[in-house]
C-alpha cells in the first residue's frame, strides 16, 4: 500500500508493527480498563454518551493512570526497536540502490526530520513534543514548522490577503520608501547579514512584511532599528527551502507577515519599546534575574561589573568588595545588555549562532514560565569574561559586545547550557 503524501513508508510501517505487537495489546487493554472504571465511578453506561470535551479529560485520566506501570514501559522499548529497525532498513536500502554521496548518519537524521515533520503537519497539537529538542539547533524543515506552529496566527494571513486582493496599496506604509532604504542599507552593511545582501527577492520581502507591519500601526513615526533587526531570523528561516526568487511571492509574503507580526505581539516586555506599558517592570524583572544568574555562575564577572557602576565616592571610601550592591549591578547590566536583548541578539551574534537561540526561544513559546532569555545573556557574558575583565569603564562592555560576540559559536552556548543542565540534576 502507498504511503499517503507526506508520510514515510518507513514510518507507516513501524506503526503497523507496532499496533500489532503483544505489547501494543497489553497496554490497550489496561487503558480500556482505566477509562472503564472512571465510567463506573461517574456512573457512566457507556463512553460514547460523554461529550467530547469529556472523552478527552477520560483519555487523558487513564493515560497519566497507567504512564508509569510496566505495560507503558514495555512499549516504550518496543517503539524504541521498531523505530531504530525501520529506520535503518530504510537507509540500508538507499545506501544499496542509490549509492548516495551523503553518510548513513546525514541519511538517518534526513528521514527522522522527515517523519518529524509529517507528524506534526499531521497532529499540529503536538508541538508541545518539541521541547524534547531543547539545546539542539532545528533542522532547516523542521524548524520551519516549528516556527510556523509555534507562531500561528490564521486570522493575521487572511487579513493581509484580503487587503492585498482589495486595495494593494493599503499593505503599504506611508513610509514605504523610508523602510526599503533602511532595509537595503542593513542587508548591505550588517556584517552578520552578508549572506542576505545583494538579492532584489529578498530586499523585497523585508520591505514588504515592514510595510505591512508598519501600516497597521497607523503613524507616521518610524519603526526603530530592532524592528528591522527582528525580521531578518524568518528570512532565513524561510530562505533555508525556498529560493530567493520565490520568496516575494505572495504566500511566502503573507507567511512572513503571518509569523513576524505574532512574534512581535508575544515578545515580553523587555524587548519593547520603553515608554510602552509593561516596558519598566519588565526590564526590572528581566535585569534582576540575569544579576541573580550572574552572581551564582560567575561571582567574579558579577562582582566586577558591579564595580565599573559604583558610584565615584563608593569606590573611593569603600573596599573592593563592599563597593557595589545587587542594585548596582542591575542598573550596570540595563544600560549595557538592552541593546542585545532588544534584538533577541540579531546583529550581535552569527546568524547561525542567532538561529540556534531562537529555536530556543520559539519552541518554548507555550510555557508560560519559561524564558531563556536571560540565560542567553548571562552565558554570553561570561563567555566574553576575559574580555569584559580589562575594561575599567562601563562603557568598555558595549565595545566588547559589539565587537567580540559574533565570534561566539553555537557550540558554546550548547556546551554551557549542558554543563549548567548537569549541575543541577547532581
Amino acid at each position: 500500500m502507498a504511503a499517503p503524501p507526506g508520510l514515510p513508508k518507513w514510518l507507516l510501517d513501524c506503526k503497523a508493527q507496532i499496533t500489532d505487537s503483544p505489547e501494543w495489546g497489553a497496554l490497550t487493554r489496561e487503558l480500556f480498563d482505566a477509562i472503564q472504571q472512571q465510567l463506573t465511578e461517574s456512573k457512566v453506561t457507556y463512553f460514547t454518551d460523554l461529550s467530547e470535551a469529556e472523552k478527552t479529560l477520560f483519555m487523558q485520566r487513564a493515560a497519566k493512570a497507567i504512564q508509569h506501570g510496566k505495560s507503558f514501559q514495555n512499549l516504550q522499548v518496543n517503539v524504541s526497536h521498531s523505530l531504530d529497525q525501520h529506520l535503518n532498513n530504510q537507509v540500508a536500502k538507499e545506501l544499496l540502490e542509490d549509492f548516495p554521496v551523503i553518510t548513513k548518519s546525514d541519511l538517518v537524521l534526513g528521514h527522522a526530520r522527515d517523519g518529524s515533520v509529517a507528524l506534526l503537519k499531521k497532529w499540529p497539537e503536538m508541538k508541545n513534543k518539541l521541547h524534547l529538542c531543547l539545546n539542539q539547533t532545528l533542522p532547516d524543515r523542521l524548524r520551519q514548522i516549528a516556527w510556523k506552529l509555534f507562531l500561528h496566527n490564521p486570522n493575521l494571513k487572511k487579513q493581509y490577503v484580503e487587503i492585498l486582493q482589495s486595495d494593494a496599496k493599503n499593505v503599504m506604509s506611508i513610509l514605504d520608501l523610508e523602510i526599503v532604504q533602511k532595509s537595503q542599507h542593513l542587508l548591505e552593511n550588517e556584517y552578520t547579514f552578508q549572506e542576505l545582501a545583494g538579492s532584489v527577492s529578498i530586499l523585497n520581502a523585508m520591505k514588504s512584511t515592514l510595510s505591512y507591519y508598519h501600516a497597521r500601526k497607523r503613524t507616521q513615526t518610524s519603526l526603530i532599528d530592532s524592528d528591522y533587526m527582528l525580521v531578518v531570523p524568518f528570512l532565513v528561516t524561510s530562505l533555508a527551502t525556498v529560493h530567493p526568487d520565490q520568496l516575494s511571492h505572495r504566500n511566502s509574503i503573507a507567511l512572513l507577515i503571518e509569523e513576524y507580526i505574532t512574534f512581535m505581539k508575544q515578545r515580553p516586555g523587555y524587548m519593547r519599546e520603553s515608554w510602552t506599558e509593561d516596558y519598566k517592570t519588565a526590564m526590572q524583572n528581566f535585569t534582576d534575574t540575569v544579576a541573580t544568574l550572574l552572581e551564582k555562575h560567575d561571582e567574579e564577572l558579577a562582582t566586577h561589573i558591579m564595580n565599573l557602576f559604583s558610584p565615584t565616592e563608593a569606590k573611593k571610601s569603600k573596599s573592593k568588595r563592599e563597593m557595589g550592591t545587587h542594585e548596582t549591578l542591575v542598573e550596570g547590566l540595563r544600560a549595557i545588555v538592552r541593546p542585545m536583548v532588544r534584538s533577541l541578539f540579531v546583529g550581535f551574534l552569527q546568524l547561525d549562532t542567532v538561529m540556534y537561540v531562537w529555536d530556543q526561544y520559539i519552541i518554548g513559546l507555550d510555557v508560560a514560565e519559561y524564558d531563556i532569555v536571560p540565560v542567553f545573556t548571562v552565558i554570553t557574558l561570561m563567555l566574553l569574561r576575559d574580555h569584559i575583565l580589562e575594561c575599567d569603564i562601563p562603557v568598555g562592555i558595549e565595545t566588547v559586545l559589539g565587537d567580540h560576540a559574533l565570534k561566539l559559536k553555537k557550540e558554546q552556548y550548547m556546551h554551557e547550557i549542558g554543563r549548567a543542565s548537569c549541575r543541577e540534576r547532581v
